[in-house]
This record gives structure tokens, C-alpha cells and sequence, in this order.
């Protein structure tokens, strides 16, 4: 047994696919760890602060990011530009971007975010958490390169650095300086423009990296591009929307709470997504030379590795809640439970889309995107006050599941994608049912 795993660990794929998939789950294993020092000096109050301005800046880093790396991710398999050129134009036209961007959010921040907001202030929470998006593309950007060179040993240190380093950065504010969410915010910016800066280096010395910008190409991309801002920033409002429901009827505390449930769940998502982003190039292969049942049998093994995961943290979330936690957040342990299954759900609409992406159907993409908001919003506003947080929890969890029916209809090939379907809605329908007995028979360690 050990000898065959052994020669299995020998073979370049499987060292590869350790390689490129291990480096979130490090990123998320040291984030949990350190969960006892933060919430030891964070209270709920202050990690709610921190949760919102974490998602606030998810909500625009849409409109900084410009999806303009799933462009160069396509294009660089093809011969119409050199990689170089591809990288030379499209990054530095997203760092002029983001420049000018962050600066006008830091502007209409100042202007008008004390008046949608009442509980939490723009400055210094918000203002420092934008600046940490100035470098963010040259991070991008360098991870894409090390996938489409299959090289990843590079992935894995740079992806490591980048996670780690802004959770050991944050800490040390934290316990060292300033005991609250503003430490906690400074601390990521600082790491991630470091990471930013350091990804701009290895660029500029191994890559020849040049600020230079071919018009003709950065239209294109544009025009390629510009479906998938707003559904990047429709996936993104859904997040930010919970935060608003949260702020507008409920307590900084209960933000909190809510919040560190987010953080655990997030584990296992951010892993899958990292295995999604793995995987994409040659997802975009298997469509292009129509190996429709090979990408559907891909889905089938990610679906069940993510049930596993999904059951597994479920079943974990008293041990990671009451042993890795400060005692002031022992109620979140329900919640990380009950959120459990739109995640899951949520992993599987990221997987579908890039399928729906890889095809090229990025205005399919936006439409469902934007429908997908619309019904969260137009559920969450009237019920969200009177059914408190597990109302929007349960609206959430069921619009994800129609979401997902509805790309799946628009993937295409529904004879060779069947069995994936049948496969996502027995497990969805089975994820529903264990939460249900763990949740009311408090199965969980």
C-alpha cells in the first residue's frame, strides 16, 4: 500500500495537481489557525467591521479587475498575439485601471458612504481596504502565467506567499499594535500590495514584463470582457447584499458572528475555486475539441470530493468553532451549519459557469448573473426583515439552486452533460438532508 502510493506521488501529474491544489488549502488551514488570536482580540462587534469591509471590496474589485485575465486565459492558448504581448498590454492597461478606479471609489467614498451606511465608517475602514486593490493584477496575472506554463511549484510558493504573508501580516498588527478591525484591515492591504509589488518584480526580471498597451488588442478584450463585469459584480452583490440585510436590521455583533460562520465556510469554497482555476485550461480544451463526456466526468469527481468536503466541515464546525475560537463566538457554530449548503451550491454555479465561460458564452453568463440578483433582492428586501438572518440564509441557499438549473440549461449538450445534472441533484438534495439531521440532532464534534 504505502509502496503505490509512493510511485503514486512519484508521477508528474499527481506531483502537479498536489502542487496547484495545496496552495489554498494551506492558505485556509493557517487562516483557521490564527482564527483563535484574531478573535481574541477582535470582538464580534469588530470582526463584523472587518467581514463587511472584506466583502465591500470584493463588490468593487469587480469594477477594478475587469475580467480581463479570463481574456488573456483564452487568448494565450491561441496564435492571434503572443503571450508576451497579451501580458504587456492587458496588464498594464489593468494597472492604469485600477489606479484611476480606486481612486474615484476612494472619492465617492468620501462623499457618499457615510450616508448609506450608519454603523460603519468609510474611513479608515473602508479607505484602507481599497488601496490593498492598486497591485492586485500583477498577482493575477503572474499565478495565470505559472498555470498556462504548467508550472506549479511557482504556483504553490507564490500563492502560499501571497495568502500567508497577508494573514501573518494582519496578525501582527493585530496583536501587537492595533487590537481591531482596523489593524486587522491595514495588516491585509499591507500584505497584499507587498504580494502585489513582489508579482510585479518576478514579472519585469523572468517575464520581461514592459508597461506597454496595444490598443487594438485591449478593445478586443474589452469587448470580450465586458458581459462577464457585470456578472462579476451580480455574483459579487449577492455577497455584499447579505452584508447590507445584516447592517440595516440587525447589529455589528450578529455582523460578527455571521461573518467568522462566512470565514469557516469559505475554507472549503475558496479550496474547490482554486481547483476550478487549476483545472480551467484544460476545461477550455476538453470545449474546444468537444470532449464533452470528459469534462462531464471531471464535474462528476469535483462534485463528490465537495460533498465529502461539505459533509466534513459540517461535521467539524464544533471542534473548529469552540476549540479555534474565542468563547464570544460559540453561537456562530449554527450558523456555519446552516449556511453550509448554499456554498456548496455556490461551488457548484462556479463550476457551471466556467463551463458556460470557457464556451465563450459570456453574455449568457451576464444574463443569468444579473436575473440571479434581481430574484436574491427581490426575495431579500421584504423577507429578510421579518425572517431575520436564517430567512436570508434559507432565500439565498434556494436562489443559488435555481441559478444553477438555469446554466445548466444553457450549457449546451445536455446528452453528454445528463448524468453530471442527475449526479449535482441527488447531492444537492442530499447535502439538504444531512444539514438538516446535523443541525436538529446536533451531530457535529
Amino acid at each position: 500500500m504505502i509502496g503505490r502510493l509512493t510511485t503514486l506521488l512519484k508521477q508528474e501529474k499527481v506531483k502537479n495537481f498536489l502542487f496547484f491544489s495545496s496552495a489554498s488549502f494551506i492558505g485556509a488551514i493557517i487562516g483557521v489557525i490564527t482564527l483563535r488570536s484574531f478573535t481574541s482580540y477582535m470582538d464580534p462587534s469588530e470582526f463584523g467591521i472587518w467581514s463587511f469591509a472584506l466583502t465591500f471590496n470584493g463588490f468593487i474589485a469587480a469594477f477594478i479587475v475587469l475580467d480581463l485575465h479570463s481574456y488573456f486565459l483564452i487568448e494565450a492558448t491561441k496564435a492571434t498575439y503572443s503571450r508576451k504581448e497579451l501580458l504587456q498590454s492587458l496588464l498594464t492597461f489593468s494597472f492604469v485601471w485600477s489606479i484611476i478606479s480606486t481612486l474615484l471609489f476612494l472619492l465617492l467614498g468620501f462623499l457618499f458612504f457615510h450616508r448609506l451606511f450608519e454603523q460603519i465608517n468609510f474611513f479608515p475602514y473602508i479607505f484602507y481596504i481599497l488601496i490593498s486593490n492598486l497591485f492586485m493584477g500583477f498577482s493575477q496575472f503572474l499565478l495565470i502565467v505559472y498555470r498556462i506554463e504548467n508550472k506549479p511549484f511557482y504556483y504553490f510558493l507564490f500563492s502560499v506567499f501571497q495568502s500567508v504573508f497577508a494573514i501573518l501580516f494582519s496578525l501582527l498588527v493585530v496583536v501587537y499594535f492595533l487590537h481591531d478591525a482596523e489593524g486587522r484591515i491595514i495588516g491585509y492591504s499591507a500584505g497584499m500590495l507587498a504580494s502585489g509589488l513582489v508579482a510585479l518584480l518576478i514579472l519585469a526580471v523572468f517575464y520581461s514584463f514592459r508597461f506597454r498597451i496595444d490598443r487594438a488588442l485591449i478593445k478586443k478584450a474589452l469587448a470580450f470582457s465586458a458581459p462577464l463585469i457585470p456578472y462579476a459584480i451580480a455574483t459579487l452583490s449577492m455577497d455584499f447584499l447579505d452584508r447590507v440585510f445584516i447592517e440595516e436590521y440587525s447589529t455589528t455583533q450578529e455582523l460578527g458572528l455571521f461573518g467568522l460562520a462566512n470565514q469557516i465556510n469559505t475554507i472549503v469554497y475558496f479550496i474547490f475555486i482554486s481547483l476550478i482555476r487549476v483545472y480551467e485550461p484544460s476545461m477550455i480544451g476538453w470545449i474546444h475539441q468537444q470532449e464533452h463526456e470528459r469534462l462531464s466526468s471531471f464535474s462528476i469527481k469535483y462534485n463528490f470530493l465537495l460533498v465529502a468536503a461539505t459533509v466534513s466541515l459540517m461535521l467539524l464546525s464544533g471542534f473548529i468553532v469552540f476549540y479555534l475560537t474565542n468563547v464570544k463566538y460559540y453561537d456562530s457554530v449554527e450558523v456555519v451549519i446552516k449556511m453550509s449548503p448554499y456554498f456548496y451550491l455556490k461551488s457548484i454555479s462556479m463550476l457551471l459557469l466556467t463551463i458556460l465561460v470557457s464556451g465563450s458564452k459570456t453574455v449568457k453568463t451576464m444574463y443569468i448573473s444579473i436575473f440571479i440578483l434581481a430574484l436574491y433582492a427581490a426575495l431579500g428586501f421584504p423577507l429578510v426583515p421579518i425572517y431575520g438572518i436564517d430567512g436570508m440564509i434559507l432565500i439565498k441557499t434556494v436562489v443559488t439552486a435555481i441559478g444553477c438549473a438555469v446554466i445548466f440549461t444553457y450549457m449546451g449538450n445536455r446528452k453528454a452533460y445528463l448524468k453530471m445534472g442527475l449526479v449535482i441533484l441527488a447531492s444537492t438534495v442530499a447535502v439538504v438532508l444531512i444539514t438538516f439531521v446535523i443541525h436538529r440532532f446536533n451531530y457535529y464534534f
